[in-house]
């Protein structure tokens, strides 16, 4: 066909009959492969966990401290499922939630995708469906030595003015206890964790970034516990906190009660405070953050503490939303994110992108990533760098990544591996064409020899094994050697 000509021809009936039976046959074997993929449309090396799910925004599924479990929210249930054995189990119903109303029969057709059903409500219709919607569940997490998960089920009360949040446990065994139902609601950010349960399950903390200070709820006594600490953060390996006093500006230590232990003394610089704590493994080394500015677009200063040799290194960064974390490993820490100079009018423009491990305060980075850019030129508006969202395994030897896809304008995000090494790998399967391809990632599991994630309808682990493969390997393209 050539503009608005048709091309033809003049075929006998022997060959229109040829070509028929060979139209049948070829419809035939496409069906068959239709299905065959529609059956099998996962490699072989994907191991399902559960078969058949439905999620819908957060709380995202988190994977247990060894390992071995992920605990995630499905057709209004949350739900564990062993990596090794996978037999999903639901722990605990959670009516009027998204996943629950969504997995109604009479919604079947939508498959999960709520615009469906948007489209055939109008709009007194939708505004009701959507009102019925009335509770969520925050801060699925599970409990330190890994025996079950903790979730807050909250929602509005029949009349409506008031509402219930409910603290639930739930253990490996199937067994969900109420820790204890609370008079409010706990707020969502965005950002996790949601809220700290202590390790005897008597204190609820919200973190500072939700309230002008840390809120102690004790469950108990169902009542909120004053504190005089303007951040806290629990160590990782034992049942106390660090903080920073209110009223001396000092750091301190307590223990399980909040009760103060062990004095730091003030740390911090002149008219400067602590809105981020991080707490080492050990417990030796801490790092603190405060946003300068207003608004995201802010620096950050901080530094880096050791508590034993009392120690301390300034630290400076562009964005607040840059990831910090001990490795675990004595004093190291990582730093990931965008590097951004003062914009023409107010705000920064960004100049870069760093991903770097520092052995203490003081040391020179080690690179992983490192890009530097003009922010004038719009050509690499897109650059070919990681971003968002960030994984590391429990080592931080690997990490799985987000990079743009090579198209403008930007048109969602390709899973990548990556190792401390600077090898990268794209994540292996068909690009599907949604925002996160080809799959969306949970974490690392089983010592970081897999990665948990998902489809629209399965959750499955990928071996690490098969995405270190040549075939998925990508070259790191970056100025690593010249920095500014």
């Amino acid at each position: 066909m050539n503009g608005g000509q048709i091309w033809r021809c003049k075929l006998n009936r022997k060959q229109v009959a040829g070509l028929v039976a060979a139209t049948i046959v070829g419809v035939l074997f496409c069906l068959c492969v239709a299905t065959a993929n529609a059956a099998n449309d996962l490699p072989a090396w994907a191991k399902v966990l559960d078969p058949d799910i439905l999620f819908y925004s957060w709380p995202y599924p988190v994977v247990s401290p060894d390992g071995k479990w992920v605990a995630y929210v499905s057709k209004g249930f949350v739900c564990i499922c062993n990596i090794d054995d996978p037999k999903p189990r639901r722990l605990s119903e959670v009516p009027n939630t998204w996943t629950h109303v969504l997995a109604q029969p009479e919604y079947a057709y939508a498959e999960g995708d709520s615009s469906v059903i948007a489209r055939k409500l109008d709009r007194d219709a939708y505004q009701k469906w959507v009102a019925s919607v009335a509770h969520d569940v925050i801060g699925l997490q599970w409990t330190y030595n890994g025996d079950g998960v903790v979730f807050a089920y909250q929602g509005p009360n029949a009349d409506g003015k008031t509402s219930d949040c409910e603290i639930r446990y739930g253990l490996l065994n199937g067994t969900v206890t109420s820790l204890r139902k609370i008079n409010t609601r706990i707020p969502y950010t965005g950002k996790e964790p949601a809220f700290y349960i202590s390790r005897d399950r008597k204190l609820l903390v919200e973190p500072n970034y939700i309230r002008p200070r840390p809120l102690i709820w004790n469950l108990t006594t169902n009542k909120p516990q004053a504190t005089p600490f303007t951040v806290l953060t629990p160590s990782s390996n034992s049942d106390r906190w660090i903080g920073l006093e209110k009223d001396t500006r000092e750091f301190v230590i307590t223990d399980k009660n909040f009760e103060i232990v062990k004095r730091l003394g003030n740390l911090l610089p002149a008219n400067r405070t602590a809105q981020e704590l991080l707490w080492s493994p050990d417990e030796r080394f801490v790092i603190w953050r405060y946003q300068v500015g207003f608004d995201y677009y802010s620096n950050w200063e901080g530094g880096w503490i050791d508590l034993e040799k009392n120690e301390q290194f300034h630290m400076t960064g562009s964005y607040m939303s840059e990831i910090v974390r001990f490795t675990g490993q004595e004093g190291e820490f990582v730093r990931v994110g965008d590097e951004g100079k003062q914009g023409r009018i107010e705000g920064l423009v960004g100049t870069g992108f760093h991903f770097q491990f520092f052995a203490r305060g003081d040391s020179k980075p080690e690179d992983v990533w490192y890009v530097h850019f003009d922010p004038d030129d719009s050509s690499r508006a897109h650059r070919e760098c990681p971003g968002s969202p960030f994984y590391f395994s429990a080592d931080y030897k690997l990490f799985v990544c987000g990079m743009s896809r090579p198209k403008q304008p930007p048109a969602g995000t390709i899973f990548h591996l990556l190792d401390r090494q600077r090898h990268l790998w794209r994540m292996p399967g068909e690009d599907n064409g949604k925002y996160f391809t080809p799959y969306e990632v949970v974490g690392f599991a089983d010592q970081g020899r897999s990665i948990i994630a998902h489809d629209e309808r399965r959750l499955f682990s990928v071996p690490v094994s098969a995405i270190m493969e040549q075939v998925n390997e990508v070259k790191i393209n970056d100025d690593n050697a010249a920095k500014p």
